[in-house]
């Protein structure tokens, strides 16, 4: 009789506080979305940036060519 009661004891669902799993559920969840909006937010930040570094390199770029041209080449230069 005592090996029934055992198996019959093993055979029961254990009890699970949904709720308790459900307020986990959603607070992981916030975090996430609260992770992805940051995420996403530095990513704007840096394409930002390197739009502006990307600006200035080439306005510097074309600056320092024009200024090599007009004060060390020769005036009437061919080619």
């Amino acid at each position: 009789m005592k090996f029934k009661e055992i198996f019959k004891k093993a055979e029961e669902p254990p009890k699970v506080d949904r709720e308790k799993y459900k307020a986990l559920y959603e607070y992981q969840k916030t975090q996430f979305e609260d992770e992805k909006s940051r995420f996403g937010k530095l990513e704007d930040k840096s394409a930002k940036y390197l739009t502006a570094l990307t600006v200035a390199i080439t306005a510097y770029v074309f600056i320092i060519r024009w200024v090599f041209e007009w004060t060390v080449l020769p005036e009437h230069h061919y080619g």
